[in-house]
């Protein structure tokens, strides 16, 4: 789903620049139109530049088409005209697949067919780039009665504010960690260990200056809270138990004869054999 703000100068003047906002990932358009139609033809010239970038051009329409050769590898399939609207003067740049990359100003120049670059038109977008992602939120018990809740918003920009609230609403007091991602972004963690707590948690990110936020929810229940490491240990002592029982079971059980069982029997050469056959014979 594409995200996007816009917003312009506060007095509507066409000498500030345009702000646009743009999600990373999603497609965005920079506005331009032609302010003077009676200037131009069916087939304006429509330069985009980047003034840092070399080659400066995002895109470049001359004569009805796209001159593909001079637009920045950056940009390569992922900018274009409206070309069916061009005629009526629309010649906003829709850049697809935005990249954190893309932030900075972009030049719109229309150039009169007849009157050339010193009578062109000119005007200014800037383009704001945020990363945003759904916030995780996991738990886990930590000692008896007490649990772990963790929420982590991976890659945003520009750092999000980051909250833990309880089912009642309230801020919890939690462990702050900030990681910057090599291509610039930022990853927020916090965690906040609660003891004997059960309910709904929610894990909120979001970008105060754009008014946008996102969220992740969790429910903790009593059972969760026996289920940790205690009851663990429970199971392992039970089964310790068990296995010196049956120790000692096999230990004792096997030299006690049973009740009413047969006397016990002796190899042939045994002692007891020799003196009853001597018995016999005398």
């Amino acid at each position: 789903m594409s995200v996007c703000w816009s917003v312009c100068s506060p007095d509507g003047s066409s000498a500030q620049p345009h702000q646009v906002v743009a999600v990373v990932g999603d497609a965005v358009t920079l506005p331009c139109s032609l302010e003077d139609r009676t200037r131009f033809d069916d087939s304006p010239t429509v330069e985009w530049t980047r003034p840092d970038l070399e080659p400066k051009a995002a895109l470049v329409y001359r004569d009805n088409s796209e001159v593909f050769e001079m637009k920045h590898q950056r940009f390569e399939f992922r900018t274009s005209l409206f070309h069916s609207e061009v005629k009526d003067g629309n010649v906003s740049l829709r850049i697809s697949n935005v990249q954190l990359s893309d932030a900075g100003m972009f030049y719109c120049l229309k150039i009169p067919k007849e009157e050339g670059r010193l009578r062109m038109e000119n005007s200014t977008v800037e383009l704001v780039v945020v990363s945003v992602s759904d916030p995780k939120i996991s738990m886990v018990a930590v000692q008896s009665g007490a649990v772990m809740v963790e929420c982590a918003a991976s890659c945003w920009l520009p750092k999000p504010e980051m909250k833990i609230l309880d089912d009642q609403g309230r801020t919890l007091t939690a462990e702050k960690t900030e990681t910057e991602e090599p291509n610039g972004c930022i990853t927020v963690r916090q965690k906040v260990v609660l003891q004997n707590s059960t309910g709904r948690f929610t894990c909120r990110a979001e970008l105060l200056q754009f008014n946008h936020s996102r969220s992740a929810q969790i429910h903790i229940t009593v059972g969760f809270l026996w289920s940790g490491p205690h009851i663990a240990s429970i199971c392992a002592v039970e089964a310790l138990v068990f296995v010196a029982l049956f120790a000692l079971w096999h230990l004792f059980g096997m030299k006690c004869p049973r009740p009413g069982g047969n006397p016990p029997t002796y190899p042939p050469n045994s002692s007891k054999t020799n003196s009853r056959f001597t018995e016999t014979k005398g």
